[in-house]
C-alpha cells in the first residue's frame, strides 16, 4: 500500500470502536453448491473457508474506527440480489446509514461519507486485522456483522449543528468493511497466512470489493434497488440532486481520491437535469487526513523499510502497486492509468500513490484538509526514520513533516496549471492546513469546528472555508499554516 496507508495500519486516532457491537455469529456467507457448479467448480469439494470462519477463534473488533450505535442515521442493507458484488471482506453484505434532508430547500443536496480505518494488502496483515493483533483495527473493518443494527450517530460533517454547512442535507454514512481503501474489485481470493495467535499456517478466502460497494450505494440511492429506500423516511431520488459531496478521512479520504471522478461521471450520466454538455449538477470531493509528504521527497535508504529491500521511493512504490493489484484487483482513478498508457510513461505504478494522484489526476473539484502535525501519519514517518535530501539529509520529525506538507498544500491551488491533467480541471481546489495533530477529523466535532487558521490576521474555520469555496465569490479558499509565519488554533 502507499506509505500513507502503511502508516495508518496499526493505529488510528479516530473514534473508538467500543460501540461497534459484540462478536459475530458463527460462520460467514458461503456460495451454495448450485452457484459453484455454475462457476464450473466441483460442488462436492468444500470451498475454502471465509476469513471469519478460518479465524473464528480469534475474532475481535478493533479499538479504533468503530461504527458507533445511535439513532441519528438509520441502517440500510444493500440488496445482494441486485448488487451481488457489494460484499465485505468476509462475504457479508455491505451496509450504509442515511438521514433524509431536514429542510425542503436541501432535498436535492447530498453528503456521502466513506468511513476510514486503514487497510490490509497482504495475507498476514489481513489475518492480523481480523484478530486485532498488532493493530488497533479489527474484524469490524472486514465485516458488516459488527455494524449497528438500527442506526448510528451523526458526528462531524454529518452533525445537525448550525455551523455545519451540510447541516440540513441528505446524509449518507458508508460502513467500511473492505479494508482496501475503497478500491477493490476482487470477488474472491484465496490467501495463505500465518495464524496471528498460534502461528500455524491458515488458508482463507476474502473479498476486496470497496469500489463495488461505492457503486452499489450510489445506485441504491438512485433507486436501482426498488423498494429498499421506501418507507416514511424515504430519501429523495439521487438522480434529482443538484449538489453532491463525496467525503472521507484517512482511508475514507483515499476512497474519495480513487472513486470521485468515476462517481461524478456516473451521477452526471443519470441526473435528470443533465443534457449533454449542459449539466447544472455540482459534484465535488471533501478529502481529509490522507495527504502526507510526497514519496519522491524522501530518502528511503535511512528508513526501516530499507532493511526490507525498499531503499528508494520507486522500489517502495512499485512493490506497493504490485501488492495492491495482486490482492485487491483495484479500480483506481481511471484517468491516471489511461494518461500513463497514452503518454507511454513507465511511471504508471504511481497511480496507487495518494499524493501523486491528488496532484495530477483527480479532475473533479475537491476540498482537501490535512493537519500539518498529524500524529499518526507524521509520527509514523518520523518513526520509520526517513530523511529529506532537500533539507541536507535531515531526519524527518514532526516539525519537518509540517514544513513539507505546508509547502505542498500551498502549491495545490496551482493544480490547473501544474497537474498532468490540469487542462481538465475546472477550478482550483480548496485547501485547509492547520498545524493540528488530530488524525481523521470529519467525524469529530471539536476538530471539525473549533480549529482556526489565521489568514491575513483573520482566523478562518474549516466550515467557513467550505462555504467560501462553495460560493466561489472571492472568499478565503486556501488557509494553510506556514510554520513560523501564521498560527493555528487547535482544540
Amino acid at each position: 500500500m502507499t506509505l500513507t496507508a502503511l502508516l495508518i495500519l496499526g493505529a488510528c486516532d479516530g473514534e473508538a470502536g467500543t460501540d461497534a457491537g459484540g462478536l459475530p455469529p458463527d460462520g460467514a456467507i458461503e456460495r451454495d453448491a448450485a452457484s459453484r457448479e455454475d462457476a464450473g467448480e466441483d460442488a462436492s469439494v468444500a470451498p475454502v473457508a471465509w476469513i471469519g470462519e478460518a479465524l473464528a477463534s480469534c475474532t475481535r473488533p478493533g479499538e479504533a474506527g468503530g461504527t458507533a450505535r445511535g439513532m441519528d442515521l438509520r441502517r440500510v442493507d444493500i440488496d445482494l440480489d441486485v448488487f451481488p458484488e457489494a460484499r465485505c471482506a468476509d462475504g457479508t453484505g455491505a451496509v450504509f446509514y442515511v438521514r433524509r434532508a431536514s429542510a425542503p430547500g436541501s432535498a436535492a443536496r447530498w453528503l456521502i461519507q466513506l468511513q476510514g480505518g486503514g487497510a490490509c494488502s497482504s495475507p498476514d496483515s489481513c489475518a492480523q486485522r481480523w484478530c486485532s493483533e498488532g493493530t488497533n483495527f479489527g474484524a469490524d473493518k472486514l465485516s458488516s456483522q459488527f455494524a449497528p443494527e438500527a442506526g448510528t450517530r451523526a458526528e462531524g460533517v454529518l452533525a445537525a449543528r448550525p455551523d455545519n454547512p451540510f447541516q440540513t442535507w441528505n446524509h449518507v454514512f458508508v460502513h467500511y468493511c473492505s479494508s482496501d481503501l475503497w478500491t477493490g474489485r476482487q470477488a474472491e481470493v484465496e490467501l495463505d497466512a500465518t495464524h496471528p495467535i498460534d502461528a500455524e499456517p491458515v488458508r482463507f478466502r476474502a473479498a476486496f470489493q470497496g469500489a463495488s460497494i461505492v457503486d452499489a450505494v450510489v445506485a441504491t440511492l438512485r433507486g436501482e434497488a426498488g423498494s429498499v429506500m421506501a418507507g416514511p423516511d424515504a430519501l429523495p431520488d439521487l438522480d434529482e440532486a443538484d449538489e453532491v459531496v463525496l467525503a472521507g478521512a484517512s482511508a475514507g479520504g483515499a476512497g474519495v481520491i480513487y472513486n470521485l471522478d468515476r462517481v461524478a461521471a456516473d451521477l452526471r450520466e443519470h441526473n435528470v437535469a443533465c443534457d449533454g454538455a449542459t449539466c447544472p449538477l455540482s459534484v465535488y470531493g471533501l478529502i481529509d487526513s490522507i495527504y502526507g509528504v510526497r514519496l519522491d521527497r524522501l530518502d528511503f535508504s535511512s528508513s526501516s523499510l530499507c532493511a526490507e529491500g525498499l531503499c528508494t521511493w520507486e522500489a517502495f512504490s512499485r512493490a506497493d502497486d504490485a501488492a495492491k493489484r495482486a490482492i485487491w484487483a483495484p479500480s483506481l482513478d481511471d484517468s491516471c492509468d489511461a494518461w500513463h498508457a497514452a503518454e507511454g510513461s513507465p511511471d504508471g505504478f504511481r497511480c496507487t500513490d495518494n499524493a501523486y494522484v491528488i496532484e495530477h489526476h483527480v479532475t473533479t473539484p475537491f476540498i482537501l484538509r490535512m493537519g500539518l502535525t498529524d500524529s499518526l501519519i507524521g509520527g509514523g514517518m518520523a518513526e520509520r526514520g526517513f530523511s529529506v535530501p532537500e533539507r541536507g539529509g535531515a531526519a524527518i520529525d514532526i516539525g519537518l513533516f509540517a514544513e513539507l506538507v505546508s509547502e505542498q498544500l500551498v502549491a495545490l491551488p496551482d493544480l490547473p496549471r501544474t497537474a498532468n491533467e490540469g487542462a481538465s480541471m475546472t477550478r482550483s481546489p480548496g485547501v485547509y492546513g492547520p498545524a493540528c495533530p488530530k488524525h481523521e477529523t470529519l467525524s469529530d466535532g471539536p476538530n471539525t469546528y473549533a480549529v482556526r487558521v489565521e489568514v491575513s490576521g483573520t482566523p478562518v474555520s474549516f466550515a467557513e472555508l467550505i462555504q467560501a469555496w462553495r460560493a466561489d465569490a472571492g472568499g478565503v479558499t486556501s488557509a494553510v499554516t506556514v510554520p513560523g509565519v501564521n498560527p493555528s488554533t487547535c482544540p
